[in-house]
Formats: C-alpha cells, sequence, structure tokens
C-alpha cells in the first residue's frame, strides 16, 4: 500500500484555521452553558471534545514539520500565538 502524502502547507494552514475555529466556538459555548446550568454539565460535554480537538492540533502540527521541515508555519494551528 502506497504511503499517503498529507497536507501541503497551504491545507495545513487551512485545516488549522478551521480546528482553531471550531476550538473558539466550543470554549464560547462551554462558558454560555456554565452560565445557564450546572458547570459540570458544561465540563463533561464540551471540555473533553476541546481537549480532543487541542491534542489532534497538536499531532497535525508535528505532521506537518515531519513533512515540510522549516517550511512549517507555527502559527498554522494556533494562530495569535
Amino acid at each position: 500500500m502506497p504511503k499517503k502524502l498529507g497536507f501541503s502547507m497551504e491545507q495545513h494552514r487551512d485545516i488549522g484555521k478551521r480546528l482553531f475555529a471550531i476550538t473558539e466556538d466550543l470554549a464560547l459555548l462551554q462558558a454560555e452553558i456554565g452560565n445557564a446550568y450546572a458547570t459540570k454539565l458544561s465540563d463533561r460535554y464540551v471540555q473533553t471534545p476541546r481537549r480532543r480537538l487541542r491534542d489532534l492540533r497538536s499531532l497535525l502540527e508535528d505532521s506537518m514539520f515531519k513533512e515540510h521541515g522549516d517550511a512549517g508555519d507555527i502559527h498554522a494551528y494556533y494562530p495569535g500565538h
């Protein structure tokens, strides 16, 4: 089976931007839900997907640098940081 090629740098930037936006939206939802209902509800059902997205972003960032070396962009998965 041939090895998969992975993402281009443009794809990494696009995916990173989209995953970052989803993570930010989940943070806002967690605050809204936590303000209206039990905090444990928002922590249990919103914090877990946020953690998984954070882990995914980290894994994809690692892959980006393995695939593209110095051409990798440290801001692709963590814009503004």
